[in-house]
């Protein structure tokens, strides 16, 4: 095909245009090019516009049923896990262990419980130290009661499982209880979770703090203290997890006046897991695997079914707005890195009409997820009518007359963290249109 040759395809809601760029980059034969996935219409049309010799040869096929393509975990070469959820061994992620070295319990609970925890807990994944691996990397940030002695015992993601064994086996623990938080973590965040950081960190990944503490009580960390770390967390998107090792059920970071429980916002608020073994409430690496740092759901804070969804009316025309992640309300205007939602998620929203004979309008307003592996999933009761994946589409509409109730899900793997997606569906007193030719524009891809 030459400059300003086309071939225009719809089927009257999905367009589709090939044209000389894209003949190119796949000038290799025969070669098949997907254009459409999940297309219910009975007819498509064909327009050609010629303004050069071209040979081409279309052809057509009807698929099977639309389905969702399936993800396999690959294989690892560390430890062996055999736990629920998904493999951490395929997990890519920027985890940051944090330990609080003045351990309330002791010296020897500290170094035969929770340094083996942390040792088990990090060789389950498949560690990287370069910006451009897909491994996850990690960090180790010592919490102790003198700012010196407090902060990163290596610079950030350069350390591999070897390093990381033998930094944990040589902190140190002093005799007292009462460890520096705030100050300590500022300073790593900020050189750690910055794309232009002193380490930087790797965009469109996942970032976590998972903090190993006990109940302590430190002049130096005050209210306003405290609310800068939640402002650091939520400029950086950084997915802050306390796991409490001490006796005391609640922990500094959670009842301390102004603390992160209720300063951190929407997808970045603060998680929370018991791990006390002292009061026997005890705790699986498995369970820190499989319902903390490998389920989306609980480090995101949020599901299609919580606080992410909005609803203006309460009889036709009604509108619900889902966003995912939900807002963390950035404290500037100025966005280092923009907010994405958590790998492993898997969150739906049920929309049932008010009225029997209204029609539902659902528009994929903004999806940002990860060709082929994370997908966002619109039902017509049990029947899925389409699966957009990757980041084309864009203000793509779905009209339903006399539907009993919409749902739509968002599922996400291991993988990279994009933008996500924002969904609006409307119940309106008005049938949904009727197609014709030319085509009301449904939908357009993204530019």
């Amino acid at each position: 095909m030459g400059a300003g040759d086309t071939i225009v395809i719809t089927d009257g809601t999905m367009t589709k245009t090939i044209d000389s760029t894209l003949c190119a980059a796949n000038d290799k034969g025969n070669t098949q090019i997907q254009l459409f996935n999940g297309s219910y219409s009975n007819y498509l049309n064909v327009t050609v516009t010629e303004n050069s010799a071209a040979l081409f040869i279309l052809s057509f096929q009807q698929g099977e049923p639309l389905t969702r393509q399936q993800t396999t975990t690959p294989a690892g070469t560390t430890a062996s896990y055999n736990g629920t959820g998904p493999n951490p061994q395929g997990a890519r992620m920027e985890l940051a262990f944090v330990v609080d070295s003045s351990f309330g319990p002791g010296p020897t609970f500290f170094s035969t419980t929770t340094i083996p925890i942390i040792k088990n807990l990090a060789s389950y994944f498949r560690i990287g130290t370069d910006i451009n691996t897909d491994l996850t990397r990690l960090s180790l940030v010592r919490l102790a009661t003198q700012s010196s002695y407090g902060g990163s015992l290596a610079p950030a993601w350069t350390i591999d499982q070897p390093t990381f064994d033998k930094l944990l086996s040589t902190i140190y623990l002093p005799g007292v209880n009462n460890s520096i938080f705030s100050t300590t973590l500022n300073t790593f965040i900020q050189d750690a979770f910055a794309v232009g950081g002193e380490t930087p960190t790797r965009n469109k990944t996942q970032k976590v703090l998972l903090i190993f503490v006990n109940t302590d009580v430190n002049p130096n960390d005050n209210s306003s203290n405290l609310i800068n770390l939640a402002n650091q967390l939520m400029y950086y998107d950084v997915h802050a997890i306390v796991v409490n090792m001490g006796s005391d059920p609640l922990p500094l970071l959670l009842k301390t006046p102004g603390s992160l429980v209720g300063t951190l916002q929407g997808s970045n608020k603060l998680r929370y897991y018991q791990y006390n073994i002292v009061d026997g409430v005890t705790g699986t690496v498995d369970n820190l695997l499989s319902q903390v740092l490998l389920n989306g759901n609980f480090l995101c804070a949020t599901g299609i079914a919580d606080n992410n969804v909005t609803v203006d009316g309460t009889a036709p025309p009604i509108t619900a707005t889902i966003t995912l992640p939900y807002s963390n309300k950035q404290p500037t205007a100025q966005i280092i890195q923009q907010q994405a939602y958590c790998n492993n998620m898997n969150t739906e929203y049920t929309y049932t009409p008010k009225l029997a004979t209204t029609s539902i309008t659902v528009t994929v307003v903004q999806q940002e997820i990860t060709a082929g592996v994370d997908y966002l999933d619109v039902y017509n009761g049990i029947d899925l009518v389409a699966s957009f994946s990757g980041l084309e589409i864009t203000n793509a509409q779905i009209c339903f007359s006399n539907a009993s109730y919409i749902k739509v899900v968002l599922e996400t793997k291991n993988s990279w963290v994009l933008g996500g997606v924002k969904v609006t569906i409307l119940e309106a007193a008005t049938p949904c249109p009727v197609l014709t030719w030319p085509p009301t524009t449904f939908y357009r891809r993204k530019k």
